[in-house]
Protein backbone atom coordinates (compact mmCIF):
# COMPACT_ATOMS: atom_id res chain seq x y z
CA UNK A 1 0.00 0.00 0.00
CA UNK A 2 1.06 3.94 -0.35
CA UNK A 3 0.07 7.10 0.40
CA UNK A 4 1.65 10.40 -1.44
CA UNK A 5 0.42 13.70 -1.33
CA UNK A 6 1.40 17.51 -0.13
CA UNK A 7 0.22 18.72 3.24
CA UNK A 8 -0.21 22.51 4.06
CA UNK A 9 -1.73 23.49 7.47
CA UNK A 10 -1.84 26.98 8.67
CA UNK A 11 -4.74 29.44 8.66
CA UNK A 12 -5.96 27.60 6.10
CA UNK A 13 -5.85 23.82 4.54
CA UNK A 14 -4.24 22.30 1.33
CA UNK A 15 -4.26 18.88 0.97
CA UNK A 16 -3.26 17.00 -2.21
CA UNK A 17 -3.34 13.08 -1.05
CA UNK A 18 -3.70 10.03 -3.28
CA UNK A 19 -4.29 6.61 -1.65
CA UNK A 20 -2.82 2.95 -3.52
CA UNK A 21 -4.05 -0.05 -1.63
CA UNK A 22 -3.55 1.27 1.50
CA UNK A 23 -4.29 -1.16 4.49
CA UNK A 24 -7.18 0.70 6.37
CA UNK A 25 -6.16 -0.62 10.07
CA UNK A 26 -3.26 2.14 9.52
CA UNK A 27 -6.22 4.38 9.98
CA UNK A 28 -6.73 3.10 13.40
CA UNK A 29 -4.08 5.82 14.03
CA UNK A 30 -6.00 8.85 13.10
CA UNK A 31 -10.07 7.64 13.52
CA UNK A 32 -11.71 5.91 16.63
CA UNK A 33 -12.20 3.31 15.29
CA UNK A 34 -11.98 -0.64 16.45
CA UNK A 35 -9.94 -3.44 14.06
CA UNK A 36 -10.37 -2.86 10.67
CA UNK A 37 -9.65 -4.97 7.82
CA UNK A 38 -9.28 -4.28 3.98
CA UNK A 39 -7.40 -1.69 1.61
CA UNK A 40 -8.34 1.43 0.18
CA UNK A 41 -7.67 3.38 -2.91
CA UNK A 42 -8.28 6.87 -4.06
CA UNK A 43 -7.75 10.59 -3.91
CA UNK A 44 -8.48 13.59 -1.78
CA UNK A 45 -8.25 16.69 -3.03
CA UNK A 46 -9.10 19.92 -0.70
CA UNK A 47 -8.53 24.33 -0.36
CA UNK A 48 -10.27 25.18 2.19
CA UNK A 49 -8.56 29.21 1.23
CA UNK A 50 -10.64 28.46 -1.74
CA UNK A 51 -13.92 26.44 0.02
CA UNK A 52 -13.95 23.46 -2.22
CA UNK A 53 -12.95 20.08 -2.23
CA UNK A 54 -13.21 16.47 -3.68
CA UNK A 55 -12.69 12.85 -2.28
CA UNK A 56 -12.91 9.86 -4.12
CA UNK A 57 -12.71 6.13 -2.21
CA UNK A 58 -12.69 2.80 -2.96
CA UNK A 59 -13.09 0.72 -0.06
CA UNK A 60 -12.18 -3.08 -1.15
CA UNK A 61 -12.34 -6.03 1.73
CA UNK A 62 -14.06 -4.35 3.96
CA UNK A 63 -14.13 -6.07 7.81
CA UNK A 64 -14.89 -3.82 10.34
CA UNK A 65 -14.76 -4.88 14.77
CA UNK A 66 -13.74 -8.41 13.41
CA UNK A 67 -14.23 -11.37 15.68
CA UNK A 68 -12.77 -14.23 15.54
CA UNK A 69 -14.62 -16.24 16.68
CA UNK A 70 -17.97 -14.80 14.62
CA UNK A 71 -16.03 -13.88 11.41
CA UNK A 72 -17.92 -11.37 10.03
CA UNK A 73 -18.58 -11.22 5.51
CA UNK A 74 -16.65 -8.35 4.11
CA UNK A 75 -17.96 -6.26 1.74
CA UNK A 76 -16.68 -3.24 -0.61
CA UNK A 77 -17.46 0.87 -0.43
CA UNK A 78 -17.07 3.77 -2.48
CA UNK A 79 -17.43 7.49 -0.74
CA UNK A 80 -17.65 10.07 -3.30
CA UNK A 81 -17.94 13.66 -2.22
CA UNK A 82 -17.61 17.48 -3.21
CA UNK A 83 -17.64 20.34 -0.99
CA UNK A 84 -18.03 23.75 -2.74
CA UNK A 85 -18.68 27.34 -1.27
CA UNK A 86 -21.65 26.31 2.03
CA UNK A 87 -22.89 23.11 0.31
CA UNK A 88 -20.93 19.02 1.02
CA UNK A 89 -22.54 16.48 -1.48
CA UNK A 90 -22.25 13.21 -0.51
CA UNK A 91 -22.82 9.99 -1.77
CA UNK A 92 -21.63 6.72 -0.34
CA UNK A 93 -22.74 2.07 -1.07
CA UNK A 94 -21.74 -0.09 0.10
CA UNK A 95 -21.92 -3.62 -1.51
CA UNK A 96 -21.72 -7.64 -0.63
CA UNK A 97 -23.32 -7.08 2.49
CA UNK A 98 -26.61 -7.77 0.44
CA UNK A 99 -27.90 -8.20 -2.95
CA UNK A 100 -29.49 -4.54 -2.91
CA UNK A 101 -26.31 -1.86 -2.45
CA UNK A 102 -26.61 0.04 0.84
CA UNK A 103 -27.06 3.67 -1.01
CA UNK A 104 -26.49 7.01 1.41
CA UNK A 105 -26.79 10.29 -0.63
CA UNK A 106 -26.86 13.90 1.25
CA UNK A 107 -26.76 17.10 0.88
CA UNK A 108 -25.56 18.79 3.77
CA UNK A 109 -24.55 22.73 4.79
CA UNK A 110 -20.70 23.37 5.92
CA UNK A 111 -18.98 26.64 7.15
CA UNK A 112 -15.34 27.36 7.93
CA UNK A 113 -14.72 28.61 11.08
CA UNK A 114 -12.90 31.38 11.39
CA UNK A 115 -10.71 29.97 14.02
CA UNK A 116 -10.11 26.71 12.41
CA UNK A 117 -8.55 25.58 8.76
CA UNK A 118 -10.76 23.04 8.63
CA UNK A 119 -14.83 22.90 7.56
CA UNK A 120 -17.06 21.79 9.59
CA UNK A 121 -21.34 21.07 9.62
CA UNK A 122 -23.53 24.42 9.72
CA UNK A 123 -26.03 24.60 12.48
CA UNK A 124 -28.43 25.91 10.29
CA UNK A 125 -28.92 25.16 6.54
CA UNK A 126 -30.80 23.42 4.00
CA UNK A 127 -29.99 19.16 4.06
CA UNK A 128 -31.50 16.26 2.39
CA UNK A 129 -30.37 13.11 2.05
CA UNK A 130 -31.76 9.69 1.40
CA UNK A 131 -30.99 6.22 2.81
CA UNK A 132 -32.39 3.01 0.90
CA UNK A 133 -31.80 -0.72 1.48
CA UNK A 134 -33.43 -4.10 1.44
CA UNK A 135 -31.31 -7.40 2.80
CA UNK A 136 -30.41 -9.45 5.55
CA UNK A 137 -30.16 -7.97 8.85
CA UNK A 138 -27.28 -9.98 9.81
CA UNK A 139 -24.97 -9.03 7.28
CA UNK A 140 -25.03 -4.77 9.21
CA UNK A 141 -23.25 -6.75 11.76
CA UNK A 142 -20.29 -6.07 8.83
CA UNK A 143 -20.90 -2.31 9.15
CA UNK A 144 -21.20 -2.43 13.29
CA UNK A 145 -19.20 -3.88 16.66
CA UNK A 146 -22.22 -6.29 17.92
CA UNK A 147 -19.48 -8.21 19.69
CA UNK A 148 -21.02 -11.15 21.74
CA UNK A 149 -24.22 -10.96 19.98
CA UNK A 150 -26.25 -12.27 16.86
CA UNK A 151 -28.80 -10.48 14.78
CA UNK A 152 -31.27 -11.86 12.01
CA UNK A 153 -33.92 -11.38 10.21
CA UNK A 154 -35.08 -9.43 6.75
CA UNK A 155 -34.77 -5.42 6.92
CA UNK A 156 -35.85 -2.72 4.92
CA UNK A 157 -35.11 0.96 4.94
CA UNK A 158 -35.97 3.63 3.36
CA UNK A 159 -35.92 6.89 4.78
CA UNK A 160 -35.78 10.57 3.55
CA UNK A 161 -34.90 14.03 5.05
CA UNK A 162 -34.82 17.38 4.22
CA UNK A 163 -35.76 20.92 5.91
CA UNK A 164 -33.41 22.67 8.25
CA UNK A 165 -30.38 20.59 9.74
CA UNK A 166 -30.94 22.50 13.03
CA UNK A 167 -34.59 20.38 12.79
CA UNK A 168 -34.94 18.25 9.99
CA UNK A 169 -38.00 16.27 8.68
CA UNK A 170 -37.59 13.18 8.22
CA UNK A 171 -40.02 10.79 5.98
CA UNK A 172 -39.87 7.12 4.86
CA UNK A 173 -39.74 3.55 7.08
CA UNK A 174 -37.89 1.12 8.16
CA UNK A 175 -38.99 -2.62 8.97
CA UNK A 176 -37.69 -5.81 10.43
CA UNK A 177 -39.59 -8.74 9.68
CA UNK A 178 -38.88 -13.07 11.01
CA UNK A 179 -35.80 -11.50 13.11
CA UNK A 180 -34.07 -12.82 15.85
CA UNK A 181 -31.59 -11.57 18.40
CA UNK A 182 -28.95 -13.25 20.73
CA UNK A 183 -26.70 -11.99 23.70
CA UNK A 184 -24.20 -14.51 23.86
CA UNK A 185 -23.44 -12.65 27.63
CA UNK A 186 -26.73 -12.87 29.12
CA UNK A 187 -28.23 -15.89 27.39
CA UNK A 188 -30.78 -14.25 25.96
CA UNK A 189 -32.74 -15.01 23.05
CA UNK A 190 -35.62 -12.93 21.01
CA UNK A 191 -37.55 -15.11 18.01
CA UNK A 192 -40.02 -13.68 15.60
CA UNK A 193 -39.44 -9.84 16.07
CA UNK A 194 -41.69 -8.05 13.94
CA UNK A 195 -40.56 -4.14 13.70
CA UNK A 196 -41.79 -1.12 11.90
CA UNK A 197 -40.68 2.21 12.47
CA UNK A 198 -42.30 5.31 10.22
CA UNK A 199 -41.64 8.80 9.84
CA UNK A 200 -45.15 10.84 7.96
CA UNK A 201 -43.65 13.98 6.76
CA UNK A 202 -42.54 15.11 10.31
CA UNK A 203 -39.34 15.37 13.03
CA UNK A 204 -40.99 12.42 14.82
CA UNK A 205 -41.01 8.95 14.28
CA UNK A 206 -43.14 6.08 15.61
CA UNK A 207 -42.29 2.47 16.31
CA UNK A 208 -43.78 -0.83 17.22
CA UNK A 209 -41.82 -4.14 18.09
CA UNK A 210 -43.32 -7.44 18.96
CA UNK A 211 -41.06 -10.67 20.06
CA UNK A 212 -41.08 -14.08 21.61
CA UNK A 213 -38.82 -15.81 23.90
CA UNK A 214 -39.02 -18.50 21.64
CA UNK A 215 -41.61 -20.34 23.58
CA UNK A 216 -44.73 -18.66 25.59
CA UNK A 217 -43.22 -15.40 26.55
CA UNK A 218 -43.87 -12.08 24.75
CA UNK A 219 -42.73 -8.72 24.52
CA UNK A 220 -44.19 -5.91 22.93
CA UNK A 221 -42.65 -2.09 22.95
CA UNK A 222 -44.36 0.77 20.95
CA UNK A 223 -42.70 4.15 21.07
CA UNK A 224 -41.46 7.20 19.30
CA UNK A 225 -38.52 9.44 18.50
CA UNK A 226 -38.57 13.15 18.38
CA UNK A 227 -35.56 15.56 16.97
CA UNK A 228 -38.50 18.44 17.91
CA UNK A 229 -36.08 20.83 20.49
CA UNK A 230 -39.45 21.90 22.37
CA UNK A 231 -40.45 18.55 22.73
CA UNK A 232 -40.56 16.85 26.32
CA UNK A 233 -39.08 13.11 25.53
CA UNK A 234 -36.72 13.39 22.32
CA UNK A 235 -37.45 9.32 23.20
CA UNK A 236 -40.52 7.65 24.88
CA UNK A 237 -40.51 3.81 24.81
CA UNK A 238 -42.67 1.67 26.71
CA UNK A 239 -42.16 -2.27 26.50
CA UNK A 240 -44.74 -4.65 28.08
CA UNK A 241 -42.51 -8.23 28.97
CA UNK A 242 -44.54 -11.41 30.23
CA UNK A 243 -43.85 -14.64 30.92
CA UNK A 244 -40.58 -13.93 29.19
CA UNK A 245 -37.49 -16.20 30.08
CA UNK A 246 -34.79 -13.38 29.12
CA UNK A 247 -31.60 -14.58 31.25
CA UNK A 248 -30.27 -17.97 30.30
CA UNK A 249 -27.25 -18.90 31.47
CA UNK A 250 -25.44 -21.28 33.71
CA UNK A 251 -25.57 -19.56 36.91
CA UNK A 252 -28.99 -17.74 36.50
CA UNK A 253 -31.67 -19.10 34.88
CA UNK A 254 -34.75 -15.67 35.05
CA UNK A 255 -37.82 -15.42 33.39
CA UNK A 256 -39.61 -12.33 34.57
CA UNK A 257 -43.14 -9.84 34.16
CA UNK A 258 -43.42 -6.46 34.09
CA UNK A 259 -43.35 -2.93 32.29
CA UNK A 260 -40.33 -0.88 31.32
CA UNK A 261 -40.19 3.08 29.69
CA UNK A 262 -37.16 4.65 28.78
CA UNK A 263 -37.64 8.48 28.23
CA UNK A 264 -35.20 10.80 27.51
CA UNK A 265 -34.98 14.42 26.89
CA UNK A 266 -32.15 14.51 24.28
CA UNK A 267 -31.30 12.33 21.22
CA UNK A 268 -28.88 11.43 21.09
CA UNK A 269 -28.95 11.52 25.37
CA UNK A 270 -26.13 13.17 26.81
CA UNK A 271 -24.31 13.08 30.56
CA UNK A 272 -26.38 16.65 31.10
CA UNK A 273 -29.38 15.12 29.78
CA UNK A 274 -29.42 11.86 30.66
CA UNK A 275 -32.08 8.78 29.50
CA UNK A 276 -34.09 7.30 32.45
CA UNK A 277 -35.19 3.70 32.43
CA UNK A 278 -38.05 2.66 34.90
CA UNK A 279 -40.30 0.20 35.29
CA UNK A 280 -41.42 -2.52 37.92
CA UNK A 281 -39.91 -6.16 37.29
CA UNK A 282 -41.17 -9.52 38.80
CA UNK A 283 -39.78 -13.11 38.37
CA UNK A 284 -42.03 -15.62 37.01
CA UNK A 285 -39.11 -18.00 38.05
CA UNK A 286 -35.35 -17.65 38.88
CA UNK A 287 -32.58 -20.11 39.81
CA UNK A 288 -29.51 -19.20 40.70
CA UNK A 289 -26.54 -21.71 40.54
CA UNK A 290 -23.27 -21.08 42.63
CA UNK A 291 -20.47 -22.81 40.89
CA UNK A 292 -17.84 -24.87 42.55
CA UNK A 293 -15.16 -22.88 40.83
CA UNK A 294 -14.97 -19.11 39.77
CA UNK A 295 -14.86 -18.97 35.64
CA UNK A 296 -11.46 -18.40 34.23
CA UNK A 297 -12.78 -14.69 32.76
CA UNK A 298 -13.20 -13.16 36.61
CA UNK A 299 -11.06 -10.09 36.41
CA UNK A 300 -8.26 -10.04 38.99
CA UNK A 301 -8.91 -6.79 41.80
CA UNK A 302 -5.41 -5.06 41.46
CA UNK A 303 -4.13 -3.73 45.22
CA UNK A 304 -3.67 0.27 44.97
CA UNK A 305 -2.28 1.15 48.00
CA UNK A 306 -3.05 4.13 49.60
CA UNK A 307 -0.46 6.93 50.42
CA UNK A 308 2.06 4.54 49.38
CA UNK A 309 5.72 5.10 48.33
CA UNK A 310 5.84 4.82 45.02
CA UNK A 311 8.49 2.06 45.50
CA UNK A 312 5.48 -0.01 47.16
CA UNK A 313 4.70 -1.24 43.47
CA UNK A 314 1.56 0.28 43.80
CA UNK A 315 -0.81 -0.15 40.67
CA UNK A 316 -1.98 2.60 38.52
CA UNK A 317 -5.51 4.00 38.39
CA UNK A 318 -6.87 3.62 34.90
CA UNK A 319 -8.78 6.66 33.72
CA UNK A 320 -12.60 5.88 33.55
CA UNK A 321 -14.42 5.38 30.19
CA UNK A 322 -17.29 7.82 29.30
CA UNK A 323 -19.87 7.06 31.39
CA UNK A 324 -23.19 5.98 29.15
CA UNK A 325 -26.03 8.54 29.99
CA UNK A 326 -28.14 6.62 31.62
CA UNK A 327 -29.62 6.51 34.77
CA UNK A 328 -31.74 3.85 36.62
CA UNK A 329 -35.27 3.73 38.31
CA UNK A 330 -36.20 0.18 38.73
CA UNK A 331 -37.59 -2.04 41.17
CA UNK A 332 -37.83 -6.02 41.10
CA UNK A 333 -40.00 -8.20 43.32
CA UNK A 334 -40.36 -11.98 43.87
CA UNK A 335 -43.89 -13.73 42.99
CA UNK A 336 -42.43 -16.91 43.10
CA UNK A 337 -39.25 -18.03 45.52
CA UNK A 338 -35.78 -18.00 44.09
CA UNK A 339 -34.24 -20.97 44.28
CA UNK A 340 -30.23 -20.56 44.90
CA UNK A 341 -28.93 -24.06 44.77
CA UNK A 342 -24.81 -25.29 44.59
CA UNK A 343 -21.81 -26.06 46.67
CA UNK A 344 -24.10 -28.17 49.07
CA UNK A 345 -27.19 -25.46 49.15
CA UNK A 346 -30.44 -26.15 47.97
CA UNK A 347 -32.76 -23.15 49.07
CA UNK A 348 -35.92 -20.92 48.60
CA UNK A 349 -35.53 -17.18 48.95
CA UNK A 350 -37.68 -13.97 48.36
CA UNK A 351 -37.49 -10.41 48.43
CA UNK A 352 -37.69 -6.75 47.00
CA UNK A 353 -35.10 -4.34 45.00
CA UNK A 354 -34.72 -1.25 44.11
CA UNK A 355 -32.35 -0.26 41.53
CA UNK A 356 -30.84 3.42 41.03
CA UNK A 357 -28.34 5.29 40.41
CA UNK A 358 -26.80 5.02 36.85
CA UNK A 359 -25.80 2.34 34.38
CA UNK A 360 -22.39 2.17 35.43
CA UNK A 361 -22.48 2.45 38.67
CA UNK A 362 -26.11 1.55 39.73
CA UNK A 363 -27.28 0.92 43.11
CA UNK A 364 -28.98 -1.75 44.43
CA UNK A 365 -31.20 -1.73 48.01
CA UNK A 366 -33.71 -4.16 49.60
CA UNK A 367 -33.41 -7.93 50.88
CA UNK A 368 -33.61 -11.38 50.49
CA UNK A 369 -35.01 -13.71 53.04
CA UNK A 370 -34.60 -16.97 53.20
CA UNK A 371 -38.10 -19.55 53.22
CA UNK A 372 -36.09 -22.66 54.05
CA UNK A 373 -33.27 -24.64 52.22
CA UNK A 374 -30.72 -27.34 53.27
CA UNK A 375 -27.05 -27.05 53.65
CA UNK A 376 -24.85 -30.25 53.08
Amino acid sequence: GQIAGDVAIASTARLQLRFSNTPLDFSTLFLPAGSVEGSLSGTLDLDTSRKKGEARFNFKGMRIAQDVDDPRPAFDATVNGDWAGSRLELVAAAQGISERPFDLKASLPVVRPRDSAFPTLATRGKVSGSLDWDGPLASLAALVDLHGQRVAGRARVALRASGDIAAPVIDGSATLSDGEYENFTTGTLLKSIEARLVAQNSRDADFTLTATDGASGRINAKGSLTLDKNATDAISITAQVSNARLVRRADVDATIDGDIVLRAPALPPTLEKPAILSGALTTKEMVIHIPESLPADVPLVEVIEINGSEASGAAPVDQKAEPLPLLLDLTLATTKPVRVTGRGLDSLWAGNFAVTGSIDEPLVKGALNSQRGTLD
